[in-house]
């Protein structure tokens, strides 16, 4: 889940058991899918960033 009003990502990933264990990013963060693989900086995600929390 990416934030729209801060510069926050929430990921979730499920384990062996179905529990869901989240991630947080945030602002120099570089957010990692490794099951789509996609990396990225956080700052790629946002427009107008010093204008967010």
């Amino acid at each position: 889940m990416v934030h729209q009003k801060q510069v926050l990502v929430e990921r979730f990933q499920r384990k062996a058991d179905n529990l869901w264990v989240p991630e947080i990013f945030r602002a120099g963060d570089r957010v990692q899918f490794t099951s789509i693989d996609f990396t990225c900086d956080i700052a790629a995600l946002y427009e107008n960033m010093d204008q967010l929390q």
